[in-house]
């Protein structure tokens, strides 16, 4: 049996963001939204979900924006009060390092805690914004927020500037011990190609590795919307976001994974818990996404 969960990142980014995670969830594969309560749109991303039952979970996020938490969390923040500027995706790991755990703690559980106010249930799925749940500082708190709530957790990934995207292993063990509901294996596919190349990368990368894909379930992160200003000035994955978009409504898309018995589902659908292999099954990256 094989299972895939298409996921749409940054919920409440921008309003074209917003709007492009919305088509893909109500027309295309999308089962699974990440919504990041710190984002500058999230009031807009709530007007577009009222009354509607989508699967939402939330997107960790403490290298964008400002914080949530009312605390001092000195060590997390600029003279501004955001989040502390991130260049390269190195620099990630040195904001962690530097970082207070006891503050760190504080804001994901104000993120929590909002995203439960805001959006009247708990999440569906915790994930992260540039991976970040794979640093022990962060996955303490999220293991202990999953376990709490009986919350699946997106499979922990390690990203660098040398190396790309790759497997956490000590991270992959720690849910695995700790029983804690996750995927088999991670499909990702960032890549800045040329806006003359294929209109559809994300399907090009699909199609190469579907008939490699293992047993289990497979969640494939996508990254959609459609380009605003604010998207623009915002992040570096700006049109990229609709290629994935026009990828993921493309009609070929259903009949490739009718054909190739792949069958989506939602987190609630993932029923068998992590098994110890290589977790990145595929990555495509060539930039750092800010």
């Amino acid at each position: 049996m094989k299972n895939i969960i298409f996921t749409a990142d940054d919920f409440g980014w921008t309003k074209g963001v917003n709007e492009g995670i919305v088509l893909g969830y109500d027309h295309g594969p999308v089962s699974e939204i990440s919504m990041a309560v710190n984002a500058p749109e999230i009031e807009h991303a709530l007007s577009l979900i009222s009354g509607k039952k989508y699967n939402i979970g939330i997107h960790l996020n403490l290298t964008k924006f400002k914080p949530i938490s009312k605390y001092n969390i000195s060590s997390l923040i600029d003279k501004k009060g955001n989040f502390k500027k991130i260049k390269t995706v190195d620099d990630v790991y040195e904001f962690l390092t530097m970082a207070k755990k006891s503050e760190i703690e504080k804001e994901i559980y104000a993120q929590f805690d909002y995203f439960k106010e805001i959006v009247g249930k708990r999440p569906t799925h915790i994930s992260s914004h540039h991976g970040i749940h794979g640093d022990p500082k962060i996955l303490d708190t999220v293991m202990e927020i999953a376990k709490e709530y009986k919350i699946p957790v997106r499979l922990p990934i390690w990203m660098s500037s040398k190396n790309g995207i790759i497997s956490n292993y000590a991270a992959e063990t720690l849910l695995k011990r700790s029983r804690i509901k996750t995927t088999n294996a991670i499909f990702m596919n960032i890549f800045n190609d040329d806006l003359r190349e294929s209109p559809v990368p994300l399907m090009d990368e699909f199609l190469k590795v579907i008939d490699r894909m293992p047993k289990g379930t497979i969640e494939v992160i996508c990254h959609i919307g459609f380009m605003d200003k604010d998207l623009l000035f915002s992040s570096s994955l700006n049109w990229q976001r609709v290629k994935d978009l026009i990828a993921l409504l493309d009609p070929r898309l259903s009949r490739v994974l009718k054909d190739n018995r792949l069958t989506p589902v939602n987190w609630k659908g993932v029923v068998n818990r992590y098994k110890p292999e290589r977790g990145i099954f595929h990555a495509e990256v060539d930039y750092m996404r800010r």
